[in-house]
This record gives structure tokens, sequence and C-alpha cells, in this order.
């Protein structure tokens, strides 16, 4: 999405948003036992002390 502005004296001001989607964290796990069975972490999202 583009937000442009323009002025009298010709000129103008543009502003280009956009969202994204960004993966916080992938894993493999085993779920044919029915329970969640971490395997391996691919991708973890290091911005988040909680882990």
């Amino acid at each position: 999405m583009y937000l442009h502005v323009r002025f009298t004296d010709k000129t103008e001001l543009c502003w280009r948003i956009s969202t994204r989607m960004t993966i916080e964290e992938a894993d493999l796990s085993n779920w044919k036992s029915g329970d969640f069975d971490q395997l391996c972490v691919f991708v973890s999202d290091e911005r988040d002390g909680s882990s």
C-alpha cells in the first residue's frame, strides 16, 4: 500500500506500507504416537527471551 501526499509546490511525499509474515519457530516432530515429540528446531525467534 502506498500513501502519497502532494503539495502545492509540485512535490510529493510517499510512504510505502506493508505487512510481513515471519517465521517465529519451525520444528520437526513425531506425531505418530499421538504425543508431541519434538525432534529438531530449525528456526527459533532469538528476540523472544521466554525460551
